[in-house]
């Protein structure tokens, strides 16, 4: 019995197809595994990538703060030591009038100190997070002559701490005629002096 050429070709072909669909299959396979394996990689990538990108910046901030530590912390320390940031000085201030009028001798020299509240300026101004905070210092004195509240005032500005602004000065007679005398005043004087502080906007000092 003769078999037909069909009948021979069959199983040849057979084999053929089922080692093509084999390797389809695998190829396949290999594609998914290949797009699977792209895809975690890009996922760790990104991961990574944005780790990089955190350390980064956290370390740029770093550089950044420690640069303008290096360009800012002198003069922090310098407003510091004028006592314009911090606590305010009232001792010091006191100290200075009480310092001054020993030494002249000036008939009288009274002074107070008002509660320190935020200082609202004339114009806008940006402070960001800091505020700048007022006492109200009121000084009443008697002077032989004019000559002796200008000296006061000089030495406030030279010898105290912080930072002031002499608001208002209203001078009188207060004899009528010129005594010489150092115990008696021929002039009395009421001025009033603010002094500034900064602070944070919370009202803490920057020191705290």
């Amino acid at each position: 019995m003769k078999m037909s050429q069909g009948n021979m070709e069959w199983p040849i072909m057979r084999t053929a197809v089922i080692i093509f669909s084999v390797a389809v299959l695998v190829s396949t396979g290999m594609i998914g595994a290949s797009l699977y394996f792209k895809q975690q990689v890009q996922l760790e990538f990104n991961k990574n990538k944005a780790i990089f990108q955190s350390i980064s910046q956290r370390y740029l901030a770093v550089d950044q703060e420690e640069n303008m530590i290096h360009e800012y912390y002198p003069q922090y320390v310098e407003l510091l030591e004028q006592g314009i940031i911090g606590r305010e000085q009232r001792l010091n201030w006191i100290e200075v009038l009480r310092s001054y009028g020993e030494e002249t001798s000036l008939p009288m020299l009274n002074y107070k100190i008002s509660t320190q509240n935020p200082y609202d300026f004339e114009y806008p101004l940006e402070l960001g997070n800091f505020r700048i905070y007022s006492s109200n210092m009121t000084i009443d004195l008697k002077l032989l002559h004019e000559g002796d509240l200008l000296n006061l005032l000089d030495t406030i500005e030279k010898n105290s701490l912080g930072l002031n602004r002499v608001n208002s000065c209203e001078l009188q007679r207060s004899q009528k005629q010129v005594l010489y005398e150092a115990t008696k005043g021929n002039i009395e004087a009421s001025c009033e002096i603010n002094w500034f502080t900064i602070k944070r906007a919370d009202g803490k000092d920057l020191t705290s």
